[in-house]
């Protein structure tokens, strides 16, 4: 955000979690590892009509972030 980039969490809880899939059988130890990239998935600008200087900026950003942490 503070680079100018838009991101977004899409599915911010995994399908046990939602009231129309309850009782169909999912359960934490069933699909963990939704859970897991539950907390660490995020959406990035990326789709076919990014322009070359949008989609280097948002290398940038990411590859500079990933350095810092």
């Amino acid at each position: 955000e503070a680079q100018g980039i838009g991101s977004e969490v899409y599915y911010p809880c995994t399908m046990d979690a939602q009231v129309c899939f309850q009782g169909i059988g999912l359960g934490k130890e069933t699909i963990s590892v939704a859970h897991r990239l539950q907390e660490e998935a995020l959406s990035i600008p990326i789709y076919p009509e990014l322009r070359t200087e949008e989609l280097d900026a948002v290398i940038a950003a990411i590859t500079a972030f990933l350095i810092e942490t």
